[in-house]
């Protein structure tokens, strides 16, 4: 169902692209988004909004501009932290205290994602590493999603599965609080620095993944990559896949500063509020 909805938005932002025009999208399937940037409703369905008209600038010059800027802000704020965190990894797990994953980035390009370690296990650290029980569940929740036809009460109990594995015997106090937090994902400020990746982007999907993602999903490596994103401010891991997929892919064909300002602060309350977080 959201191959087809995707492709309907892809449709009309190529026939509106040379007009100034605004076009919002009021479908059921909206219900499952969870995504709190809708303004207008009709029957308390709310709405996606597709823009005729996209910044090339923003997308080529200021984001990245951007990302350079609060990069080199963080970066005394991840030197001060790292002494403590590498401790508390350190005393947890051992060593690596950081390890680089290979994750896909934008336009399917490989590269080295850094994470401070919260796991027992280090897997990833090559293109050819496997979590096979990380696969196997992303597998059977696709193949589930895929076989459920669309309905609001069989939708909301799909969504209360959780995407990540929850409650793994090689994560400890330790690593839930880094999880929880998000400050596993603090060295990931090097990458942007880098220009490997964004602030404000979907997050790089491992390769394992990509290669079970349907092929409309595709379409989400056409922006840069990024620590938060639209699907993690919506749900956080407690959304269907597939609905995560559809706002990684809405994201690349509408993002632009007012919504990457959205996701930003978003972020930020959903970070402070990590009772909820899984």
């Amino acid at each position: 169902m959201w191959e087809d909805y995707f492709r309907q938005v892809q449709l009309v932002k190529r026939r509106i692209c040379k007009k100034n025009l605004k076009v919002f999208f009021f479908n059921i399937y909206n219900l499952e988004l969870n995504n709190g940037f809708s303004t207008v409703f009709l029957d308390q369905i709310p709405a996606i909004e597709i823009k005729s008209q996209t910044s090339i600038v923003y997308r080529r010059v200021v984001k990245k501009i951007l990302d350079l800027l609060f990069s080199l802000i963080l970066v005394p704020v991840f030197g001060l932290l790292h002494p403590f965190l590498s401790v508390m990894i350190r005393l947890s797990f051992g060593k690596p205290v950081l390890f680089k994953q290979v994750r896909v980035g934008l336009l399917r390009r490989s590269f080295r994602l850094l994470k401070y370690r919260t796991m027992s296990i280090v897997s990833g650290m090559k293109e050819t590493d496997v979590d096979e029980n990380h696969r196997d569940f992303i597998r059977t929740l696709l193949s589930e999603e895929e076989q459920t036809a669309f309905s609001p009460n069989v939708l909301s109990e799909v969504g209360k599965r959780i995407r990540k594995l929850k409650n793994r015997g090689e994560i400890n106090f330790t690593g839930t609080f880094l999880r929880k937090s998000s400050l596993d994902e603090l060295p990931q400020i090097i990458n942007v620095l880098k220009g490997e990746m964004s602030f404000v982007g979907p997050r790089p999907a491992l390769a394992y993944e990509v290669e079970m993602f349907p092929s409309w999903a595709e379409h989400r490596f056409d922006s840069p990559q990024g620590i938060t994103g639209l699907w993690q401010v919506a749900g956080r891991g407690s959304m269907p896949f597939h609905t995560a997929l559809f706002l990684d892919a809405y994201y690349t064909v509408e993002y632009s500063f007012w919504l990457d300002v959205f996701i930003t602060i978003r972020t930020l309350r959903t970070i402070l509020n990590i009772a909820n977080v899984h």
